[in-house]
């Protein structure tokens, strides 16, 4: 029973991750996210074959990743929601083996073990991971660790040989199919095992070297080769057909000095961020620290060599941190060819170097165990603990500001994308102002999202028209004290508008502002979409933001808008009065501002005046608008009539079937 609490204690850290999580879990397919249409479509339709799951996406084979989404749209809606709790539960099983690995490091310390066990989860599973948490993608983020650890474990273990074998190369399989630092694991288990000194006698490991090689060489010939290692995705700053340019060493000389500040950031990322200064100057200096920390570790290892038993401890650690080492080094070299080297700050890279620095602790930990055993001098065997102790409460209380962060940065992503959203919701009608909030352009969203839509994976699907009654009115206007229209004026027949506006219940920013007028029927009509711009109250990094497309604190600039309505849409009304609605697209609400905007006719043409009290109530004729009308249902019917926004009306337009949606349970 004590031993059952000690666990849950030591996996706390997962509960209150998870209940973080869930709470800002959203579905809203952006960037890679959206790589899935295709996938989908092709299943949908029949033409999905092994090829395609197997081709590569820019750098990467992510077949394992394609299969999860394909058992998701299977077994159940193809949620993302659910590729979500995918990779929580890879992260959980991923905690569990190292809990494993440390009670195979430290046999019969209980307490060494639930102590370090806790440091571990509150490391794997802080919120500053938040991209990796819930970004659906992210599943081929974290097969790899899984599989690290999983190997680690399985060569530690009482395991026979051949299962050994056969449990290495599954995971071995699994990583290198999910994402391209995954293929290191297969150089991992031959150093692992040449440098194991109690794996087995020599013809053993000759024989399971061997073998070794022969699979590995039938793995990564076709991963190297099957379509030329060309880009095959949809969704990819790579064209298809080409290869990605990091691939490209011939420049890496050119590059160094942009490659080693990026694997700086990367390193230093887990200790970069708080509340006072900017990351990018703190993680070169962290990741000098934690190179040292790991470098300390390593020497130790090597002087202490001899020590067969000892050895066979700190190796699955060394091999962590050097696995980690090794990535980091990886990704800089590929990504310093397309971005600049700050974007080694993005959160899903911590997922990576954040085994470093688990790594570097428990080899520490080691240091300070052998010291001690071996220190003459009681004072000094007494002190290493207390000191090693203190070190570990320290990087606990670094850690509960980091969480704080982590949990205003996952804040931010839900806010962002429920925006995304509502922009995505009319993408078919306005234009997104804020298209880093979808992808790095608006082309491929575009598509990929109506080919979503058309195979029924889109929740909530596109609307149609542009008629306000596809979302639940909710008639009380806004406080001010929480929306405002501050500017309303004409330029050029173009009418301008300025306000903020948040969400009460939610204490966060409107997830879109609509603006609507009566048309001839006296229909509630959207005639501009308009996005949020702004960011936190805590300021976070520019690195954090890469998605969000955010700007300054306060509250005029946490929730501001800003657009415009051209004269044609205008022409659309029969009204002269303009009413502004907040959006809820988690709930697909609206609300009403306090203002709205008269239009008043003059002599030198329109002008626009805010006023208080409800707008849109007479047209033209005077007549009172009849609202939604009882019959007419929130979801849409499939006949699309709306105009498409003047920059998309260029694009070519994929037939758009009527789809049957799927089915959520």
């Amino acid at each position: 029973m004590a031993r059952l609490a000690c666990l849950l204690l030591a996996f706390s850290p997962a509960v209150l991750s998870a209940a973080i999580v869930a709470h800002h879990a959203v579905e809203v397919p952006v960037w890679d996210d959206l790589e899935r249409a295709t996938l989908l479509q092709k299943w949908a339709d029949g033409s999905l074959d092994w090829r395609y799951v197997y081709s590569p996406h820019i750098e990467h084979r992510m077949g394992v990743p394609r299969l999860i989404t394909l058992l998701s749209a299977s077994l159940g809606d193809g949620s993302l929601l659910t590729e979500q709790v995918v990779i929580f539960g890879i992260v959980v099983a991923t905690a569990l083996l190292v809990h494993v690995l440390l009670r195979q490091t430290f046999p019969g310390r209980s307490a060494t073990v639930y102590g370090l066990s806790f440091l571990a989860n509150v490391l794997l599973f802080s919120p500053l991971q938040w991209e990796t948490f819930l970004f659906s993608i992210q599943t081929t983020f974290v097969m790899p660790p899984f599989a690290l650890c999983l190997i680690l474990a399985v060569l530690g273990s009482r395991l026979g040989h051949a299962a050994k074998f056969a449990l290495c190369f599954v995971a071995a399989l699994l990583a290198s199919n999910s994402f391209s630092h995954g293929l290191a694991l297969w150089g991992l288990v031959f150093a692992a095992v040449v440098l194991q000194r109690g794996f087995g006698p020599t013809r053993v490991r000759v024989v399971f070297l061997a073998a070794w090689l022969a699979v590995t060489t039938a793995v990564l010939v076709p991963h190297f080769t099957v379509d030329g290692y060309a880009n095959t995705s949809d969704f990819s700053y790579v064209e298809k057909g080409e290869r990605a340019p990091g691939l490209a060493l011939s420049s890496l000389p050119a590059r160094v000095p942009r490659a080693l500040d990026f694997f700086g950031a990367i390193l230093g990322s887990p200790f970069a961020r708080n509340t006072v200064l900017d990351p990018r100057a703190v993680a070169p200096y962290t990741a000098l620290g934690l190179l040292a920390l790991f470098g300390l570790g390593v020497a130790h290892a090597l002087w202490r060599r001899r020590d067969a038993r000892l050895w066979d401890r700190q190796l699955p650690w060394l091999a962590m941190g050097g696995y980690a080492v090794v990535t980091c080094a990886a990704v800089a070299i590929g990504r310093s060819a397309v971005n600049k080297w700050s974007y080694g700050l993005v959160p899903h890279y911590l997922t990576v170097s954040t085994y470093l620095l688990l790594a570097s602790v428990v080899l520490f930990g080691l240091l300070v165990e052998d010291v001690g055993t071996r220190a003459r001098r009681p004072r000094l065997r007494a002190a290493l603990p207390r000191a090693a102790a203190l070190g570990a409460g320290a990087l606990l209380a670094f850690q509960a500001l980091q969480w704080g962060i982590g949990v205003v940065g996952m804040r931010e992503w839900r806010s962002a994308r429920l925006q995304s959203r509502t922009a995505m919701l009319y993408i078919n009608h306005f234009e997104p102002e804020y298209v880093r909030r979808l992808g790095e352009t608006l082309e491929a969203p575009y598509k990929l999202v109506n080919r979503l839509d058309q195979t029924g994976y889109l929740e909530p699907a596109l609307l149609p028209d542009t008629r306000l009654c596809h979302f639940a009115i909710d008639e009380t206007p806004l406080d001010e004290n929480d929306a405002s229209l501050q500017m309303a004026r004409f330029s050029q027949s173009t009418l301008a508008v300025r306000g903020y506006a948040r969400l009460p219940e939610d204490g966060r920013r409107a997830d879109g502002v609509l603006l609507t007028g009566l048309d001839e029927t006296g229909q509630r009509i959207v005639v501009a979409s308009l996005e949020m711009s702004g960011v936190p109250f805590v300021a976070i990094p520019e690195a954090d933001h890469r998605l969000n497309a955010v700007v300054l604190p306060g509250l005029e600039t946490f929730a501001p808008f800003r657009g415009r309505v051209p004269a044609q849409r205008l022409a659309l009304l029969d009204t002269r009065e303009i009413q502004a609605w907040a959006v809820d697209s988690q709930r697909m609400r609206v609300r009403p501002l306090p203002q709205h905007v008269a239009i008043i006719d003059t002599a030198a043409g329109p002008r626009a005046e805010l006023r208080f009290g409800p707008g849109e109530m007479r047209s033209r004729d005077g007549l009172p608008q009849p609202g939604c009308g009882p019959g007419q249902a929130r979801r849409h019917s499939w006949t699309w009539t709306g105009e498409r926004a003047p920059d998309l009306a260029a694009q070519p337009a994929e037939p758009v079937p009527s789809p049957a949606r799927r089915t959520h349970g």
